[in-house]
Order: C-alpha cells, then structure tokens, then sequence
C-alpha cells in the first residue's frame, strides 16, 4: 500500500509508545480511585468530578485538535498534547490537595485530547486499517497493564502516585525522541487524497451527527465499564481483591487482543458489518453483567473489552472515506469531542447513582448505552450502505 511505504517506521513506533502511555494512565485511574477517594475523603460521587476535568480537557483539544493541526502539523500537535500530559501527571503526582488532583488529570486530558486526536488523523490518512488497530491495540497494552502496576504499588508500597511518576518518565522519554523524529514526518500521498475526496465527500449531513453522536455513546460504555469496573467488583460484589484487579485487566486486555487481530486482518474485514455483529455481542455479555447469574456476571467484563476492542478504530479508520480526507482532521477532532461528552457524563451519572443507589447501577447504565449505540449503529450502517 503506498500510505504505508510513505510512513517513517521509527515515527510510527514513537506513536504507538504515546498510545500506550495513553492506555497506562487510563488503566491505573480506576484502580487508583478507592485510594484518592479515602486520601482526599471524598465520595463515590467525587469520581465524576475526575472524569469532568480529564474528559472536559479531553473535549476541548478534541475541538481544537483539527485547527491546530492545519497551523502547525499534525506530528507537532502529537508532540505540544505529550508535553500538555507529562505536566498533567507531573501535578498528579505531586497532588497535596484535591484541587491539584483535579488540576492534574485536566492537563492529562487536555494533552492526550491533542495527542489521541491527532495521533489518529495521521493513521488514518496515512496507513490502513492493519495499522489502526496497533495503534490502538497500543493503547490496549497499555491500559491492561495499567491496573496491575497500581494494583501492586498500592499493596506493596502504598503508593497510588507512583503508576503516574512512572508513565511521566516513561513520557518524557518518549518525547525527546519524538523531537529528533519529527522531521521524518510525512504525508498521505496526493493519489489516495483524490481517492478519499471522491468516494464519500458528498456524505449526507446526517452520517456527520450520528457518527459524533455513536462516539459520544460508545466512549461513555468504554470508559465506565473500564473505570468502574473495579470498584463494582470489589465493592459492589464483594470478588477478592486479586480477582477484581484480574477481571478488570481483563477487560483491557480482551480490547488489545481484539485490536490485534485487527491489525492481523487488516482490510480484509467489513468494517460496518464487523461494527455491527461486536455491538450484538456487546449487548449479550452487558446483559449477563447485570443479570449476574450465578454471582460470575463479573466475568463478562472482560467479553464486554473484546466486544468493544474494535468499534472506535474502525469507525475513526473510514472516517476519510465518509467525508475526504480534507476533511479529516477537523471531523476527527469533533468525533473526539463528542467522545469526551460521553466520557463525561456516563461515568459521572453512574458515580452519582452510585452514592444513592449503590456501586451496582453501573451495569444497567451501560447496558442501555450499549443497546442504544448498536441501534444508532444500524442507522449508520444503512445510511452508509445507502450512498453507494
């Protein structure tokens, strides 16, 4: 494929290492949260407040991702969101107050807004979809790993901070080399550019404001089931702590295995009809989440990650072919935003029924999410079936 000869193989690596720091930090949070909550002698209701600052930052580089790229490269956006992140986490780490906890994860999403954002815009428009899924199968890696290292920082050292510290070394690291490449940077050639701009620029209005709304919807699943997974289980349904850690890497790791064996298949998939069989599976193993039969619902989680590992690669992937690759950057950036409305407020409405009605309304609140995307989606699809 010519995308991917044009793309600098050292660039691309440094990417995915960005991806997966991504992930580390998402990973850790959820299972860092009972330690910030009895630290700051905050509620369950205060997680919603970690989510406004991380997804509200999130949101406005999303909106700002595609008009900052078209002034200073996308490879420079990448570079100023890891910057933006390594000080977010810097302030975390530092945290002596509940306001520099705050403070930290909005710099956390606000850089990896810009990062995710842009990192995706350059995928798409110069790789296929082998490459999309390891990019995000990077972000799986690290998100699977996530909650493990702070699962063993917190019992072995007591140390919640510490999963932090260490991704912002790791970022700093990854950001100096990042500097020496960016000069290799390329770009999608001007044969794929015509190819894009003609097979779907005149895409009707009403694709553009349901794919926004589908990432709004599917984003708010990942991230509560990702975030409050751990909580349910150990809390809600009273699974040993070891158990609960290894259920919910589960879920991160049946999201990187999924994303692999996107990357395996590469374009040899139907990235609507694929979209469409996960989102049926999403809704079963939701269902089995809440219904908890024989007290095993927990392990439906990771099925839910596998189920989800998929869906936003794909979709972000066929964005240029919906809309032209001109436009690309600014309908990601705005695909993002709507995500981190999502991120925003599924989660919080969980935590906030979770201080009246418990940590175990999680599950019905996902599944309704689950089952109003997938029907969103079957709109989408018909819609999109409907152009050719």
């Amino acid at each position: 494929m010519v995308r991917s000869r044009l793309a600098a193989p050292t660039l691309f690596a440094l990417v995915l290492a960005v991806y997966a720091m991504l992930g580390l930090a998402d990973g850790a949070t959820g299972t860092a949260w009972p330690s910030i909550r009895d630290a700051f002698n905050r509620t369950d209701s205060s997680f919603g407040l970690i989510f406004v600052a991380l997804s509200g930052g999130y949101m406005v580089a999303g909106i700002a991702s595609g008009h900052v790229a078209d002034r200073i490269g996308t490879m420079t956006t990448i570079i100023v969101g890891v910057i933006v992140s390594t000080i977010g986490l810097g302030l975390l780490t530092m945290s002596a107050t509940w306001w520099m906890v705050l403070a930290g994860f909005a710099g956390i999403g606000l850089g990896n807004g810009l990062g995710d954002a842009s990192g995706n815009t350059w995928v798409a428009l110069n790789f296929g979809p082998r490459h999309m899924g390891m990019l995000h199968a990077a972000y799986g890696v690290g998100a699977s790993i996530g909650p493990v290292m702070m699962s063993v920082l917190i019992v072995v050292f007591d140390w919640w901070r510490g999963s932090f510290a260490i991704v912002g070394i790791i970022q700093v690291v990854v950001l100096v080399l990042l500097f020496r490449k960016r000069n290799d940077n390329t770009h999608h050639s001007a044969a794929h550019n015509e190819a894009f701009l003609t097979s779907r620029v005149a895409a009707p209005r009403r694709v553009t404001v349901e794919l926004v709304t589908w990432f709004a919807l599917y984003v708010g699943a990942e991230v509560a089931a990702g975030q409050w997974a751990f909580t349910l289980l150990s809390e809600g349904r009273g699974y040993d702590h070891g158990v609960a850690t290894a259920l919910t890497a589960g879920f991160w790791i049946g999201m990187t295995a999924g994303r692999l064996g996107m990357a395996a298949l590469g374009s040899r998939i139907d990235p609507e009809r694929l979209l469409w069989e996960v989102s049926l599976i999403a809704v079963a193993a939701s269902a089995f989440l809440w219904v908890d039969t024989f007290g095993v619902g927990g392990f439906a989680i990771p099925i839910i990650g596998l189920a989800f590992s998929v869906m936003f690669p794909l979709a972000v992937s066929r964005t240029p072919h919906y809309l032209g690759s001109e436009r690309t950057s600014r309908v990601i950036g705005y695909q993002f935003a709507g995500s981190s409305i999502g991120a925003i407020t599924l989660p919080a409405l969980i935590g906030v029924l979770a201080d009246t009605h418990g940590v175990n309304i999680a599950p019905p609140v996902i599944l309704a999410t689950v089952v109003a995307m997938t029907l969103l989606w079957g709109a989408i699809r018909r819609e999109a079936q409907a152009t050719h």
